[in-house]
């Protein structure tokens, strides 16, 4: 995984003023949309979607991290890597 610098380095994420209401607002939808799709009936038709959207959930989640840090993410992998540097994931179960 590429360091987190890089990231900022990029422009794939900016320093930003923390947002309290907008973190909430992340954490609730992240937790709604888990709870909705963890509970369906997986079918080969729905595991695709069911899938991608607990990963969405998860990655609203690391979103969240970033913002109460003060930054704002444009990439599916920085809030990943940050994540890890912040002893949240490790690399493993990243």
């Amino acid at each position: 995984m590429r360091p987190f610098n890089y990231f900022i380095e990029n422009k794939e994420v900016r320093k930003i003023t923390p947002d309290s209401a907008e973190s909430d607002a992340l954490i609730e939808d992240a937790k709604n949309r888990f709870d909705y799709f963890s509970e369906q009936v997986t079918t080969e038709k729905n595991a695709k979607y069911i899938l991608e959207n607990i990963y969405e959930s998860i990655r609203e989640l690391l979103d969240f991290i970033l913002i109460i840090d003060g930054y704002r993410s444009y990439s599916h992998q920085a809030p990943i890597v940050y994540a890890c540097d912040k002893g949240y994931l490790n690399f493993k179960d990243a």
